[in-house]
């Protein structure tokens, strides 16, 4: 979004706040808070009685991703149905911050899901919120597209070729992304694999270990064509 459609948006809100229609964004957004906590309570007692022992393991961090999803959708769709009558600037920054916490919550819990717990998960995690709340904070301010810019300005050259910094940072952006999809995948495929009873554990163990390799050996070819190397 633009600088001057984001300080529309924030004079909007300074607007709704002293007028009534702000009161039913606010409620809206309590509403949206309850259905989703409900939603997600009433599945997790289900899995917690009913799912197999291993989704059990995994229902916390389900619940943990599917809870600003959930509020997300009825916000959005409470928005929809008041944007014909009235102002929605409110619930549309409600919107911008709970697509930055279902994306804290996702990206962490792949990280959970491919990484064993320690202090470097921590550290790990603390990284992922912060940036994506700074980056949610400089684009609400404004600031971003000309943080943009800046890096944009950086030229340098990788071998015969000229790149700036924003297209480095891209680059890097998408090698973590790529190799996060192919750990995920991997740690899916590894953990079914674990549980065929079938076959001895040390094949078991040589054909994850094997399967690991053979999805990354596939991110790396991806990437290479995706940043044109």
């Amino acid at each position: 979004m633009e600088q001057g459609n984001i300080q529309f948006i924030l004079q909007e809100i300074l607007s709704d706040l002293s007028a009534p229609a702000s009161w039913w964004q606010i409620a809206i957004i309590i509403t949206s808070f309850l259905i989703a906590w409900a939603i997600n309570g009433g599945l997790r007692a289900y899995v917690m009685h009913n799912a197999p022992e291993h989704w059990k393991l995994g229902i916390g961090g389900v619940n943990r991703v599917l809870f600003p999803l959930s509020t997300l959708f009825f916000v959005w769709l409470g928005g929809l149905i008041l944007a014909s009558s009235q102002s929605t600037s409110i619930l549309l920054l409600a919107n911008k911050l709970l697509i930055a916490m279902a994306a804290i919550r996702l990206i962490v819990y792949i990280v959970r899901y491919i990484t064993e717990p320690g202090g470097m998960l921590k550290t790990l995690e603390s990284s992922i919120s912060g940036t994506i709340w700074l980056l949610m904070a400089l684009h609400l301010t404004g600031v971003l597209p000309g943080v943009f810019d800046a890096l944009e300005s950086v030229k340098f050259n990788l071998g015969k070729n000229p790149i700036n910094l924003l297209i480095a940072l891209q680059g890097v952006l998408t090698i973590i992304v790529t190799i996060l999809i192919a750990l995920w995948f991997s740690r899916v495929f590894e953990n079914r694999l674990m549980r065929v009873q079938d076959i001895n554990m040390n094949v078991r163990v040589v054909l994850s270990k094997l399967l690991r390799m053979f999805l990354l050996f596939i991110a790396v070819f991806y990437m290479l064509f995706v940043l044109d190397i």
